[in-house]
């Protein structure tokens, strides 16, 4: 019988030394009781493994380097290039262009279905990194809550930033993004 994403990542943290066997098996059970939530969310809400420790055993995992998103500025244009609701379905952030690579940050590097859609809006060829889904998509939404046209009133709530004096977004079309 073929080992579950999360049973291969426990065992990745084993080898670590990140995480006890013991305590991976409690875990295993304690996330099939679950909501919807994934599971490196729930490793890190149980407070069972380190940030820095889960980034290494996905890294091990996929294959690819591992990027923390926390605290990362990311480039606006390259965000631009993609629809919110695509980067939040597939858990994936671009971080850098280097010639003709775009490199992206992705809760799943291996999801085909991302790469598909993802390339219908860059002609780049895509190299990925792992984060921490949850990561991602909190700065996903922190970014488009946080456009060049809106700012935060006092309540912490958003506003338009200009009532429409300088920007017109009316005229603008959004077929080429």
């Amino acid at each position: 019988m073929s080992m579950s994403f999360e049973e291969k990542l426990c065992h990745i943290l084993i080898k670590n030394r990140a995480l006890a066997s013991d305590e991976a098996e409690t875990l295993l059970q304690e996330f099939k009781k679950q909501p919807k939530e994934t599971f490196d969310a729930f490793l890190l809400s149980e407070e069972m493994v380190e940030k820095s420790d889960l980034l290494q055993a996905l890294s091990e995992y996929y294959e690819v380097p591992s990027f923390d998103v926390i605290g990362h500025l990311f480039d606006h244009e390259l965000l631009h290039e993609f629809p919110q609701d695509i980067l939040a379905r597939y858990g994936v952030i671009p971080l850098a262009r280097d010639g003709d690579i775009l490199v992206m940050i992705a809760s799943n590097p291996n999801n085909e279905e991302s790469v598909s859609e993802l390339s219908e809006y860059v002609t780049n060829d895509i190299q990925f990194y792992v984060g921490i889904r949850s990561d991602i998509v909190e700065c996903i939404v922190e970014y488009y809550q946080e456009s060049p046209f809106t700012t935060r009133d006092d309540d912490g709530d958003y506003e338009d930033e200009d009532e429409g004096d300088l920007y017109d977004l009316d005229f603008i079309e959004d077929d080429d993004h």
